[in-house]
């Protein structure tokens, strides 16, 4: 007799953002729209989460992140203010409420699927970033580079996908996806399909500058 999954469902005020958040991610922001210094001084003032979702023209995505305000780095004459988030975990939207003047959903939480259970067996998680890296040094021509990536993510307690996806240029459609998908694994096959197909036969022209003086190059 299978048990059914626990799930955590709740309410949070969704900030639609033309990005995409992984959870452990840092994400500055600077908050000057009137409804957004609202929706944001309650999370302040109830040390509560909002959540970061994709921005489609006029729809959003229907997979997010959670964000946490860690600090509020200024606060201006006017009203805006600058604050320093975290990812939390991520979440399905179920049903999206507009009575207020930002945007509401009733969510779901959700994390990664256990090994066993997400039906995919292949190489193993360790072998899998050693690809990445290989592929990254392919693209890069420099050890010392790969290298600094390869400190990076083991050095942060991040999961190493998200990491890797955040920082390393990736389109957005691609880390969209990312961050929907419950195995590691599966991440990091995706993004090595993804590398390898940079590296095709128009490698000259699409690899040239792909991960140059992305963000990773200067985290601290």
């Amino acid at each position: 007799m299978s048990m059914e999954k626990k799930t955590t469902q709740t309410i949070l005020p969704l900030f639609p953002l033309p990005l995409v958040l992984f959870p452990q991610m840092k994400l500055p922001l600077h908050i000057f729209e009137m409804r957004y210094r609202e929706m944001i001084g309650n999370c302040i003032e109830s040390r509560s989460p909002f959540g970061v979702i994709m921005s489609r023209e006029n729809d959003v995505e229907s997979v997010g992140c959670g964000a946490q305000v860690i600090e509020v780095l200024k606060r201006f004459p006017g009203g805006e203010f600058d604050i320093m988030t975290v990812g939390s975990e991520r979440f399905r939207i179920l049903e999206l409420f507009d009575n207020k003047t930002y945007l509401e959903g009733m969510v779901e939480f959700f994390r990664d699927e256990p090994k066993e259970e997400s039906g995919f067996a292949a190489l193993s998680e360790v072998d899998l970033l050693e690809e990445v890296f290989g592929l990254c040094y392919r693209l890069l021509k420099s050890e010392s580079k790969v290298e600094k990536i390869r400190t990076f993510t083991q050095s942060h307690s991040g999961t190493p996908s998200f990491l890797l996806a955040n920082h390393l240029g990736f389109d957005l459609n691609f880390q969209q996806k990312m961050l929907e998908m419950v195995s590691e694994e599966e991440r990091l096959s995706m993004m090595i399909d993804r590398l390898a197909g940079i590296l095709g036969p128009e490698s000259t022209l699409v690899a040239k500058g792909f991960l140059e003086g992305q963000s990773w190059f200067n985290v601290n």
